[in-house]
């Protein structure tokens, strides 16, 4: 072989090489959201999450800019409760034509956390994501449930107990970390130690579902009003429905309800500011019906927004419950709420955002629900937060985050 034509062969080759490496960092470049399946969970200082995500590139056809689906990619995310960083990323899945649906974590028992897969249920270590087990295992360790394991989601429940389900065969078992069954029990009044249930999920509703108007405790009663409201409930001692929207301006009030008068004794919280189209954070469970208080002083939190519209973002105040004075502010980077996870020191909040995505013409206001994890500080406000429009990378990679802390405009790091 000749040295020309050697170094021709080396060219051919160089270009060759960069064409397939090109293709492939093209095959991943379009960050895309990690959209959670179902809801999260909080275990102590840790929060997890399940994601699907398409694994996109971009293409052209007639001048016009879109994306193609690739393998969907099943994630389960280990974030730290404390500034919504993240620990793992452990792959459960990875499918050329995927199914979104029939996946979600169903609870976490002593150091197992329960998570259902479209092929059945998967047993995976909280501390690193490693898997444990899977329905084929719990047969093998249980010859009553040889074929007998179930797959739909609605077979399954979990409760204070843990998990517990219905065989194929109709017959109702539970399960333990070690994947040993037994015959199904009634569920327990108070969680077993070590039993973890997933968090609150608004499924829809936005940030709504986790506002109250107010807290009653025996006698005494703190709440959000404009005006008006305080005249009414004076008044009538009742207000209709809580619709934040109707009364967008409203401050904190307390005072005491006495049971033998005809009207609330109220007055407006001497240092609270005006609060835009807000309620107080509760968790989301309508089974206690409590606004958070956080102590040392004792607080609530008043979730409200920096403008009324489509425009507006969330804020987050922690608010003094005697004189009504800001702690501090936190601006958020979400429209949505999906779960509230409180802590002892931090609160954890999975939220979503609409960002402007793939353009396929001038006219195209197509947007992509982001999904944001946070974290908050409860004793200064101090925001962490890892936004999950990210690329779709190889196992146990953690791709920088797409939001920018501080950032609360819609596309974040991706704006066109």
């Amino acid at each position: 072989m000749s040295a020309r034509y050697g170094r021709l062969l080396a060219i051919a080759a160089a270009v060759a090489l960069g064409w397939l490496a090109a293709c492939s960092e093209d095959y991943d470049v379009v960050p895309s959201p990690a959209a959670v399946e179902g809801p999260p969970i909080r275990v102590g200082e840790r929060v997890y999450v399940l994601t699907n995500q398409w694994r996109d590139r971009p293409s052209r056809q007639h001048g016009r800019k879109y994306a193609v689906h690739g393998n969907l990619l099943t994630d389960l995310w280990a974030f730290d409760a404390a500034d919504a960083r993240p620990l793992w990323r452990a792959r459960l899945a990875e499918e050329r034509a995927g199914q979104n649906m029939g996946r979600a974590i169903l609870g976490a028992q002593g150091a197992v956390l329960w998570v259902l897969q479209v092929k059945g249920l998967v047993a995976v270590s909280l501390a690193d994501g490693a898997r444990l087990g899977d329905a084929a295992a719990i047969e093998a360790a249980n010859p009553a449930l040889k074929g007998q394991m179930p797959i739909e989601e609605r077979a399954f429940r979990f409760d204070a107990g843990g998990l517990a389900f219905t065989a194929l065969d109709g017959r109702r078992w539970r399960v333990g970390a070690d994947l040993k069954a037994t015959p199904d029990t009634p569920a327990l009044a108070t969680p077993a130690p070590g039993t973890v249930a997933p968090a609150r999920i608004a499924g829809g509703t936005g940030g709504d579902a986790f506002l109250l108007r107010g807290e009653p405790r025996g006698e005494r009663w703190i709440g959000l009003l404009d005006d008006g409201q305080a005249e009414t409930l004076r008044r009538d001692r009742t207000l209709g429905a809580f619709q934040p929207a109707d009364h967008p301006r409203t401050r904190l009030w307390s005072g005491v309800r006495p049971y033998l008068r005809n009207s609330y004794a109220l007055a407006s919280l001497p240092q609270s500011p005006e609060f835009l189209d807000a309620g107080l954070l509760f968790a989301g469970d309508w089974s206690d019906e409590t606004p958070l208080r956080v102590a040392g002083p004792d607080s609530v939190l008043v979730l409200h927004v920096d403008r009324l519209g489509e425009a507006g973002h969330l804020r987050l105040t922690r608010a003094d419950a005697t004189s009504g004075r800001a702690l501090w502010t936190t601006d958020l980077p979400a429209s949505h709420i999906e779960s509230a996870m409180p802590g002892a020191t931090s609160l954890a909040i999975l939220a979503r955002r609409y960002e402007d995505g793939l353009r396929s013409g001038p006219n195209d206001v197509h947007l992509i629900n982001a999904p944001q994890m946070l974290a908050v500080d409860l004793a200064s406000g101090r925001l962490g937060v890892y936004g999950m429009r990210v690329k779709a990378t190889g196992p146990g990679e953690i791709p920088p985050s797409s939001t920018i802390p501080g950032s609360t405009t819609p596309g974040g790091s991706h704006a066109p």
